[in-house]
């Protein structure tokens, strides 16, 4: 990452904290879907055309949390604003001539803080689920090229895993081999390009099928290939979101386990991180930030994971974090162990989440309100 826009992206994050802790949480009137879709709607900037991650500090496109909501946001009617969301990103790592984690406000391709794995596999399932032959028509030449570097940057032939290496993820600043989350969007990228019809990654079936050889265990995903025993979140929830596993036992067990790890708590859901695995900076700037905080994102993939398998904890999910939305009048970004909205000295949560399009798609895909999960919590 360039050091003069990891500067600006700091000072944004910085001249923002200042003034929550001034002037508290930008609130929305209404009840909780009300404020969801008035977030969703103020994250699209209709000069340029595209998903901002935030209505906060996170005020550029991230390619992994579009890919996050792009299903919902189809499912919600915003078809136009996610092919116009994909044209603009599209054009931007065209010129720049590879696929990065983030789009800055000035609309420069970057990785923050370094090359993802994920960055094309949510670039490619996000225009599969659009399925516009014409963008994807126009793009083909330089997707193919992204397609065919992706398994040399990425992929190991000797193990059929993702190689270890220095990589951003959904816990950018973990130190993890070959984790279960960078296998799960091997598979996603393999399984995306072949539906799209781009040729030259590795074949999703053996990828699929050495990540659970290797990172199942009976009970759980290992974290990463060290398999040092703890239960992480992202790496219990993701094989199931991404459709890289359908194994309805499997997902009975892995819920089984975060719930006995307690990461389900106060509410869904902790990354849960081994403490050797800590950035030593991020620790004591932002000291729980990726081990034992709450992340709404992570809370909404495990509430679309659950949709199908168990209503009731669907539907306690949804019930929680309606209840949070209202609270705060915004959806946040994370919250402390404590279940109150996450701060450090140098960091305070970001408001106004992309993320609330997949609450508001959980809640129109039919999971139990509110009032029937409070009756049901009564006969309990």
């Amino acid at each position: 990452m360039r050091p003069l826009s990891l500067a600006r992206e700091g000072i944004r994050f910085l001249r923002r904290k200042r003034r929550v802790a001034k002037h508290g949480f930008a609130r929305y009137p209404g009840s909780a879907e009300e404020i969801c879709h008035r977030i969703v709607d103020e994250c699209y900037d209709r000069r340029q055309g595209y998903y901002r991650t935030s209505t906060g500090h996170f005020g550029e496109f991230y390619t992994r949390d579009f890919g996050w909501c792009a299903r919902a946001l189809l499912s919600l009617g915003h078809r136009e604003r996610v092919r116009s969301t994909l044209a603009y990103a599209l054009s931007r790592f065209e010129r720049a001539r590879r696929v990065t984690t983030t789009i800055t406000p000035w609309h420069e391709p970057i990785d923050i803080p370094t090359v993802a794995p994920d960055s094309l596999a949510y670039l490619l399932s996000s225009l599969a689920l659009l399925d516009d032959r014409r963008l994807i028509g126009r793009h083909r030449r330089f997707l193919e090229k992204q397609v065919q570097e992706y398994p040399k940057r990425f992929y190991d032939p000797s193990t059929g895993l993702v190689r270890p290496g220095d990589f951003s993820s959904i816990k950018d600043h973990a130190k993890r081999t070959s984790s279960c989350y960078d296998n799960c969007m091997l598979w996603l990228a393999a399984t995306s390009a072949e539906r799209l019809g781009l040729h030259g990654m590795p074949d999703p079936d053996a990828v699929r099928g050495r990540a659970v050889e290797e990172l199942w265990n009976g009970s759980y995903f290992h974290d990463d290939m060290a398999k040092d025993g703890y239960v992480a979140g992202d790496a219990n929830t993701l094989p199931y979101w991404t459709g890289m596993v359908a194994d309805r036992k499997m997902l009975r067990s892995s819920l089984s386990a975060m719930d006995s790890a307690g990461i389900t708590r106060p509410f869904p859901l902790r990354y849960q991180l081994h403490k050797q695995r800590r950035s030593f900076y991020l620790a004591r700037l932002a000291p729980g930030y990726e081990d034992d905080a709450v992340w709404a994102h992570l809370g909404m993939l495990y509430l679309a994971v659950c949709g199908n398998h168990d209503p009731y904890r669907a539907g306690r999910a949804a019930a929680q974090y309606l209840s949070l939305v209202e609270r705060h009048g915004t959806f946040l970004e994370v919250y402390a162990g404590d279940g109150m909205p996450f701060s450090s000295p140098l960091y305070i949560t970001d408001e106004g989440m992309l993320w609330a399009a997949m609450l508001l798609h959980a809640l129109r895909a039919g999971r139990p309100p509110r009032k029937e999960f409070k009756a049901r919590e009564r006969e309990r």
